[in-house]
């Protein structure tokens, strides 16, 4: 497969250049560690950071300094993840999650015709084109495509993201969800929608409208910001909205 695609000039993207799921390829020994989850303070990098090769991947979180970026360093197990800061000088290439749908990296994956991912991708490839979308594959279906190691399992889900700069309604998100999810499901999906202030789950916010039968969620939904999760009533004008009470699960009042 072929390599990503050149950022340009290192260390010359502004702010807004770099977006969560950015693959980005630098010397491992670019990366600052940065606190990792759980840990009280800032460990040592593990043994197997020097045996890994690939792209860091840019997560949601806020650096100290303007000139770092955060990333994660995926290993060859999903217990091996690591948390880290890249300066942007540091930056050799970058590949988004976009580029690997214009390219239609997947197209040449020998898989392709039988992994029930690569063919679930096919479908919806052909929904989001018709919908006029902006979107991308991440997780792990994205880091094979952008590296070429191997990831896909029988029990892969397909990660995606929509970018959705401006404000779109509920019922919007719905259509959405019924063109893409309601197809005959192959595999678990799921479809983020990336708002300037984070991501939110389509799903969730498709439950919003009042179109949809059933029970409808009026008491915030969670969106991942670089600030951390929190609950809101609108992703693109975050208001931190009071926890559930009551009959909330941990779960719900866990991002408070």
């Amino acid at each position: 497969m072929q390599r990503a695609v050149s950022a340009g000039q290192p260390g010359t993207a502004q702010e807004s250049d770099w977006a969560a799921h950015d693959l980005l390829w630098a010397a491992r020994s670019a990366l600052l560690p940065a606190p990792q989850p759980g840990a009280e303070s800032i460990t040592p990098p593990p043994a197997w950071l020097a045996q890994v090769q690939g792209p860091v991947v840019i997560r949601r979180d806020q650096p100290p300094s303007a000139n770092l970026l955060p990333v994660g360093v995926r290993g060859a197990s999903k217990a091996e993840r690591y948390a880290a800061y890249l300066p942007r000088a540091a930056v050799l290439e970058r590949l988004t999650p976009e580029q690997l749908v214009s390219e239609q990296r997947w197209c040449r994956h020998p898989l392709r015709l039988t992994h029930p991912v690569l063919r679930m991708l096919d479908q919806l490839a052909g929904r989001a084109a018709e919908l006029g979308l902006r979107w991308g594959i991440t997780g792990s279906l994205g880091y094979e495509l952008a590296s070429g190691q191997p990831l896909l399992h029988d029990d892969s889900d397909l990660d995606l993201l929509i970018r959705t700069p401006s404000h779109i309604s509920p019922a919007l998100a719905q259509e959405w969800q019924s063109q893409l999810l309601g197809l005959s499901p192959l595999c678990r999906v799921d479809i983020q929608l990336e708002t300037p202030l984070g991501a939110i789950a389509l799903t969730e916010w498709a439950a919003q409208s009042d179109n949809r039968p059933g029970p409808v969620l009026r008491q915030g939904i969670l969106l991942k910001s670089n600030a951390g999760p929190q609950l809101v009533t609108d992703p693109w004008q975050a208001r931190p909205h009071a926890c559930p009470v009551g009959s909330a699960t941990p779960e719900e009042t866990s991002p408070c």
